[in-house]
């Protein structure tokens, strides 16, 4: 049914619906690293759908350590990232999203960096970041 919002009392880890979601938003600050999992389980198993993951990055004077352009996901061709420590937390909340929905559903996922968003300075060098992360099975 389009449209229709449903809101569940108490930790999502405990009361949120499996196999239900097109999109979850995941806005816990200051990140949403604990309802991982949850969001995956949420999300139509057949289908897949949109995670827009929130969080906290903490940027620093010197960029981090090379990070590898070989990962098993797809870079969306309205993902734009401005500094190396914005794609660190992008590629490192992918793997982890992966590694969850290989886990929990047993079945290779595929993932779109769709979206990057800083939505803005939370404290020096702190910066709050949405990413939009399009998953979806391999057999889809």
């Amino acid at each position: 049914m389009e449209g229709r919002c449903s809101v569940y009392e108490g930790d999502n880890r405990s009361v949120c619906p499996r196999n239900v979601a097109d999109r979850v938003n995941l806005g816990l600050l200051p990140n949403a690293r604990i309802s991982y999992e949850t969001a995956c389980l949420a999300l139509k198993s057949a289908l897949g759908g949109i995670l827009h993951i929130h969080g906290n990055v903490r940027t620093e004077k010197f960029p981090p350590d090379a990070i590898s352009y070989f990962h098993p996901w797809t870079i969306g061709p309205s993902f734009e990232c401005k500094n190396s420590w914005w794609k660190a937390w992008c590629f490192e909340t992918a793997q982890e999203v992966l590694e969850i929905l290989a886990r929990v559903y047993e079945e290779k996922w595929h993932l779109t960096l769709e979206h990057l968003v800083c939505v803005k300075s939370f404290a020096p060098h702190v910066d709050h970041l949405v990413l939009d992360l399009h998953c979806r099975p391999t057999s889809c």
